[in-house]
Protein backbone atom coordinates (compact mmCIF):
# COMPACT_ATOMS: atom_id res chain seq x y z
CA UNK A 1 0.00 0.00 0.00
CA UNK A 2 2.92 1.83 0.61
CA UNK A 3 4.57 1.29 -2.74
CA UNK A 4 1.50 2.76 -4.35
CA UNK A 5 0.95 6.06 -2.78
CA UNK A 6 4.91 6.90 -3.38
CA UNK A 7 3.90 5.78 -6.94
CA UNK A 8 1.53 8.83 -7.16
CA UNK A 9 4.29 11.18 -6.59
CA UNK A 10 6.55 9.70 -9.42
CA UNK A 11 7.06 11.24 -12.83
CA UNK A 12 4.39 10.05 -15.54
CA UNK A 13 6.44 6.98 -17.07
CA UNK A 14 7.90 5.78 -13.41
CA UNK A 15 4.55 6.05 -12.08
CA UNK A 16 2.83 3.72 -14.58
CA UNK A 17 6.32 1.34 -14.28
CA UNK A 18 5.74 1.48 -11.00
CA UNK A 19 1.24 0.45 -10.89
CA UNK A 20 1.92 -2.21 -13.74
CA UNK A 21 4.77 -3.62 -11.18
CA UNK A 22 2.19 -3.68 -7.97
CA UNK A 23 -0.24 -4.83 -10.26
CA UNK A 24 1.89 -7.84 -11.54
CA UNK A 25 3.15 -8.88 -7.63
CA UNK A 26 -0.16 -8.94 -6.34
CA UNK A 27 -1.91 -12.34 -5.69
CA UNK A 28 -4.95 -12.83 -6.92
CA UNK A 29 -7.45 -12.93 -5.14
CA UNK A 30 -6.19 -10.66 -2.33
CA UNK A 31 -6.67 -12.40 1.25
CA UNK A 32 -5.09 -9.75 3.64
CA UNK A 33 -7.55 -6.51 3.66
CA UNK A 34 -4.40 -4.54 2.96
CA UNK A 35 -4.17 -6.08 -0.38
CA UNK A 36 -7.66 -6.16 -1.09
CA UNK A 37 -7.81 -2.69 -1.07
CA UNK A 38 -4.79 -1.93 -2.85
CA UNK A 39 -6.00 -4.49 -6.06
CA UNK A 40 -9.09 -2.02 -6.07
CA UNK A 41 -7.11 0.53 -5.94
CA UNK A 42 -4.30 0.16 -8.18
CA UNK A 43 -6.19 0.01 -11.76
CA UNK A 44 -8.08 3.50 -10.35
CA UNK A 45 -5.27 5.06 -9.14
CA UNK A 46 -3.35 4.46 -12.54
CA UNK A 47 -6.60 5.40 -14.71
CA UNK A 48 -6.83 9.23 -12.63
CA UNK A 49 -3.61 9.74 -13.06
CA UNK A 50 -3.08 9.43 -16.35
CA UNK A 51 -6.42 11.53 -16.86
CA UNK A 52 -4.87 14.28 -14.62
CA UNK A 53 -1.63 13.84 -16.92
CA UNK A 54 -3.52 14.37 -20.03
CA UNK A 55 -5.45 17.39 -18.20
CA UNK A 56 -2.30 19.21 -17.57
CA UNK A 57 -0.89 18.58 -20.79
CA UNK A 58 -4.10 20.06 -22.65
CA UNK A 59 -3.52 22.85 -20.89
CA UNK A 60 -0.07 23.44 -21.42
CA UNK A 61 -0.49 23.04 -25.07
CA UNK A 62 -3.21 25.20 -25.12
CA UNK A 63 -0.82 27.99 -22.81
CA UNK A 64 1.82 27.04 -25.79
CA UNK A 65 -0.77 27.63 -28.64
CA UNK A 66 -1.65 31.01 -27.50
CA UNK A 67 1.94 31.86 -27.30
CA UNK A 68 2.14 30.78 -31.22
CA UNK A 69 -0.62 33.07 -32.03
CA UNK A 70 0.47 35.54 -30.25
CA UNK A 71 3.95 35.22 -32.30
CA UNK A 72 1.67 35.45 -35.48
CA UNK A 73 0.32 38.82 -34.81
CA UNK A 74 3.56 40.24 -33.88
CA UNK A 75 5.53 38.68 -36.81
CA UNK A 76 3.21 37.91 -39.93
CA UNK A 77 3.87 33.96 -39.63
CA UNK A 78 3.76 31.13 -37.16
CA UNK A 79 7.25 30.00 -36.26
CA UNK A 80 9.04 27.40 -37.74
CA UNK A 81 9.58 25.38 -34.04
CA UNK A 82 7.72 25.92 -30.54
CA UNK A 83 11.02 27.06 -29.07
CA UNK A 84 11.26 30.37 -31.94
CA UNK A 85 7.62 31.30 -29.92
CA UNK A 86 8.28 30.41 -26.34
CA UNK A 87 11.12 31.12 -24.01
CA UNK A 88 10.74 27.78 -22.58
CA UNK A 89 9.21 24.78 -24.24
CA UNK A 90 6.62 23.51 -22.03
CA UNK A 91 7.41 19.97 -20.65
CA UNK A 92 4.57 17.12 -21.63
CA UNK A 93 3.16 15.70 -18.84
CA UNK A 94 2.55 12.27 -20.52
CA UNK A 95 6.06 11.92 -21.62
CA UNK A 96 8.38 13.85 -20.13
CA UNK A 97 10.05 15.43 -23.08
CA UNK A 98 8.96 18.63 -24.88
CA UNK A 99 5.98 18.63 -26.75
CA UNK A 100 6.00 18.08 -30.57
CA UNK A 101 5.29 21.53 -33.38
CA UNK A 102 4.30 21.08 -36.85
CA UNK A 103 2.80 24.00 -39.04
CA UNK A 104 -0.07 22.59 -41.22
CA UNK A 105 -0.89 25.00 -44.43
CA UNK A 106 -2.52 27.81 -42.76
CA UNK A 107 -2.49 26.55 -39.41
CA UNK A 108 0.00 24.34 -36.74
CA UNK A 109 -0.63 21.54 -34.18
CA UNK A 110 1.20 20.78 -30.95
CA UNK A 111 0.88 17.50 -29.12
CA UNK A 112 2.05 14.87 -27.40
CA UNK A 113 3.00 11.54 -28.27
CA UNK A 114 0.78 10.17 -25.98
CA UNK A 115 1.01 7.90 -22.83
CA UNK A 116 2.29 5.09 -25.27
CA UNK A 117 4.52 7.39 -27.31
CA UNK A 118 2.92 6.59 -30.86
CA UNK A 119 0.66 9.29 -30.88
CA UNK A 120 1.59 11.59 -34.25
CA UNK A 121 -0.95 14.49 -34.02
CA UNK A 122 -3.18 13.27 -36.61
CA UNK A 123 -4.55 14.52 -39.94
CA UNK A 124 -4.69 17.68 -40.77
CA UNK A 125 -7.52 19.49 -40.53
CA UNK A 126 -9.14 16.92 -37.87
CA UNK A 127 -9.91 17.48 -34.72
CA UNK A 128 -7.40 15.64 -31.75
CA UNK A 129 -9.24 12.79 -30.09
CA UNK A 130 -10.76 13.33 -26.95
CA UNK A 131 -7.76 10.87 -25.11
CA UNK A 132 -4.94 12.29 -26.97
CA UNK A 133 -3.58 15.82 -25.62
CA UNK A 134 -2.75 18.34 -28.03
CA UNK A 135 -3.97 22.01 -29.90
CA UNK A 136 -4.97 22.42 -33.89
CA UNK A 137 -5.37 25.82 -35.15
CA UNK A 138 -7.79 26.33 -36.96
CA UNK A 139 -9.52 23.20 -35.02
CA UNK A 140 -10.20 20.32 -37.10
CA UNK A 141 -13.57 19.03 -37.52
CA UNK A 142 -14.55 16.38 -35.32
CA UNK A 143 -15.97 13.05 -36.65
CA UNK A 144 -19.80 12.72 -37.25
CA UNK A 145 -21.28 11.69 -33.76
CA UNK A 146 -23.07 8.31 -33.35
CA UNK A 147 -26.83 7.78 -33.03
CA UNK A 148 -27.70 6.40 -30.24
CA UNK A 149 -29.26 3.04 -30.67
CA UNK A 150 -33.08 3.34 -29.30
Amino acid sequence: MRRLIAALGQPADRQKKLHQDLDREMKYPPVDPLNLFAAILIPVTAETSEAERRSLGKQEALLAATQVLLYRSRKGAFPLQLSDALARTPTDPMTGDRFEYRREGKGFVIFSRGADGTFDGGLPGTAIPTKQVGFRFPAGKSPPARESAR
